[in-house]
């Protein structure tokens, strides 16, 4: 699409009302993400957590936040800008708190682009929020650019929860591999003060 090949960051807020439709049709996605050549990263996170508003610092009746990190030869400039329900822009700021390290460092981008097909991530947590995440991660067709989605895994939960309509019963999803990602009791536990992400011991038979 046309996102692939912006290479400006007013190009790609043209983006915008696309990445709210996907965002508000699938609840269980915290954000969108795209990754390029030079570096530069464009991304659109919804702002329903209570938390982590507070870490971004967004202003009240932002509903959506868009990233703007720079690729060489400023690699370290992340610019916040915060977007109300007309897709206003009221407001921004330069928190480089809202980049998952994940993200930042773009090991992603440099699996993506060496691939075909989509790459999913390991469960993870997010900055400052300890909320769980998978990323899904796919080359553009064009070969210019990769393509991320973060996925809350207590929002999987949650409608996982929803489809369990026998008493007492107990679903779990998970990757190939064995690592499970939702469950309908949750999928982080808290441990000696802090969370920590559920693994295979943590389910009953």
């Amino acid at each position: 699409g046309p996102l692939e090949g912006a290479d400006t960051l007013a190009k790609r807020l043209q983006f915008l009302p696309v990445a709210r439709a996907l965002l508000e049709g699938f609840p269980i996605l915290h954000n969108i993400f795209v990754g390029y050549k030079d570096g530069d990263i464009f991304m659109v996170s919804r702002l329903n957590a209570e938390k982590f508003r507070l870490r971004v610092f967004a202003p009240e009746g932002s509903i959506l936040m868009v990233t703007a990190a720079k690729g060489a030869p400023h690699p370290h400039v992340v610019k916040n800008l915060f977007f109300d329900k007309d897709l206003k822009l009221i407001g921004q700021n330069q928190n480089s708190a809202s980049l998952p390290d994940a993200i930042y460092q773009r090991e992603w981008y440099a699996e993506a682009m060496q691939r075909e097909g989509r790459i999913e991530t390991k469960p993870l947590l997010l900055n400052g929020t300890n909320q769980a995440a998978i990323e899904l991660i796919q080359r553009t067709r064009n070969g210019q650019a990769a393509l991320g989605l973060s996925i809350l895994l207590e929002d999987l939960s949650k409608e996982l929860k929803r489809e369990m309509h026998t008493q007492g019963a107990h679903l779990v999803l998970f990757q190939s591999d064995g690592t499970p990602i939702a469950s309908g009791r949750g999928i982080t536990v808290e441990e000696n003060g802090s969370s920590r992400l559920r693994v295979l011991k943590d389910f009953p038979e």
